[in-house]
């Protein structure tokens, strides 16, 4: 598979994974407005505060050797074989339906 198409790839792949981080953060403040009964001030800034935290952070440290070794596949199959690593590993990172 050429280069580029692989760097397109492990993009979407870090773009899925803060989508999915910052779908946990927003439910936690639904959460929180559900509590208050209102839609709490400032969850724009909460969002973003949220994202510079340790836990949100280690979400792409957990992904960021494997999405640099699918960069560096040799050839398809060390790519196919990598991929379903990264494929495992998302199934534990789901969003959890309640």
């Amino acid at each position: 598979m050429e280069p580029k198409r692989i760097r397109a790839i492990v993009k979407l792949i870090r773009e899925d994974l803060r989508l999915r981080a910052d779908i946990h953060m927003l439910g936690s403040i639904l959460e929180i407005a559900v509590t208050l009964d209102r839609p709490p001030l400032g969850w724009k800034e909460a969002l973003r505060e949220g994202r510079l935290q340790p836990e949100y952070q280690s979400i792409s440290e957990q992904y960021a050797q494997l999405l640099a070794r699918i960069e560096q596949a040799a050839d398809e199959t060390e790519l196919n074989q990598l991929l379903d690593t990264c494929i495992s590993q998302e199934r534990s990172f789901a969003v959890p339906d309640d």
